[in-house]
């Protein structure tokens, strides 16, 4: 069952209750709800004037639960995970540590291939001309030493948007709609980071990023070849609703509504939920030589 995110902006109280959440609204105009804890994936909290009782966010820590803070601008700007997600936590985190740049190579082309191969999907979804990263994702060398990843990127960029918006550049402090991408990217972080610390591994050790200051690392890996489905969902927002300067409340509910996404993975329909997990199991099999290839998220046709 592919659990929920619950996202809550309204001048609340959050308490635990028989191991429920209780969101009880503090205009009284609107009945309290109740969600069982073990339903739900992420917790995002988008208004300076909830309150939460620390029961409560030690409830969502035994049950992995992701928990976000958001900031004046609707932004995510905290997250917080349990520190131990796995009884094999430790078996799992030396089995990272050992990674040898074969292997690490090996799997880096695997994501970028992926990636790639997600963008062009996007683009012919769009109508626009895939050919050019068809060719590149046919010449990605171990690692991506040639950096085809960032050749595909150019020229991706530069068409995705185009009948919305004039000479777009992908800026994490651009113009809009760079805000729509970063409010997707950091909900699709949130959900590899909380699957990945399940796993018991550690999200700080990665494949191909080493940032001293990211402890995200290995989400940062894993979650390439999802960005596209994050690009697409932006891209029916636009199609809609024109470009806005602003994440509305309408936008950040679409936004939300990845986690359900229906995608195929491991040969199956699932939600995109669950082709993480399948994805980061695959990484533990790797990592274990049980497999060599990892299992990665398709667009349905």
């Amino acid at each position: 069952m592919t659990k929920r995110i619950i996202y809550c902006e309204s001048s609340s109280y959050l308490k635990l209750q028989n191991k429920q959440l209780h969101i009880e609204f503090k205009d009284k105009l609107n009945p309290t709800s109740i969600i069982p804890v073990e339903d739900i994936e992420t917790l995002i909290i988008d208004n300076n004037q909830i309150t939460i009782t620390s029961a409560l966010i030690q409830e969502l820590q035994d049950n992995k639960v992701a928990f976000i803070i958001c900031n004046n601008k609707h932004m995510p700007t905290g997250l917080m995970l349990p520190i131990d997600g796995n009884s094999i936590q430790h078996e799992r985190i030396h089995l990272q540590v050992k990674i040898n740049q074969t292997l690490k190579g090996s799997l880096w082309k695997q994501i970028i291939l992926q990636k790639i191969k997600n963008q062009s999907v996007v683009l012919e979804s769009l109508s626009i001309d895939s050919n050019r990263l068809k060719i590149l994702s046919k010449n990605i060398s171990s690692g991506d030493k040639t950096n085809r990843e960032a050749h595909a990127s150019i020229y991706y960029w530069k068409n995705i948007f185009k009948e919305n918006v004039d000479n777009f550049k992908r800026d994490k402090d651009g113009n809009s709609p760079n805000n729509f991408l970063n409010y997707g990217y950091t909900i699709l972080r949130t959900i590899m980071a909380k699957n990945i610390v399940s796993a018991g591994l550690s999200p700080t050790i990665g494949i191909f990023h080493k940032n001293q200051f990211n402890a995200f690392c290995l989400a940062d890996d894993l979650m390439e070849p999802f960005r596209p489905f994050v690009d697409k969902i932006v891209c029916d927002i636009l199609k809609t609703n024109g470009v806005s300067e602003f994440l509305t409340k309408e936008h950040r509910k679409t936004l939300l509504q990845i986690s359900t996404l229906e995608v195929k993975s491991a040969g199956r329909i699932t939600s995109l939920t669950l082709a993480t997990q399948n994805l980061v199991n695959s990484f533990v099999a790797v990592l274990k030589k049980e497999q060599k290839k990892l299992d990665f998220p398709e667009f349905l046709k």
